[in-house]
């Protein structure tokens, strides 16, 4: 009602809830008051999506749905990726 109709009509602007974001460590997962959770769009079945079965509810908005842990990469899996931190 405020704005006429375009490019951010349906923007969301809120604090994430990311797990954790500081200038020393970043962790991207959602935590289970995210604003972010059950709120985003669902994509059709046919479509491929490996994380489709670990969202408990709704679609998450973000890479990970709530609760699926982090993956590693490189040797071992020893970096982890949304934290940059070697295990």
């Amino acid at each position: 009602k405020r704005y006429e109709p375009g490019w951010t009509t349906h923007d969301r602007i809120a604090d994430p809830g990311f797990v954790k974001l500081t200038p020393d460590a970043t962790d991207l997962r959602l935590t289970p008051k995210s604003p972010a959770v059950n709120t985003g769009q669902a994509i059709p079945r046919e479509w491929p999506d490996p994380l489709r079965d670990s969202d408990a509810g709704e679609p998450d908005i973000g890479v990970l749905p709530l609760g699926v842990e982090a993956w590693g990469v490189g040797v071992d899996g020893r970096i982890a990726i949304l934290t940059g931190k070697t295990r």
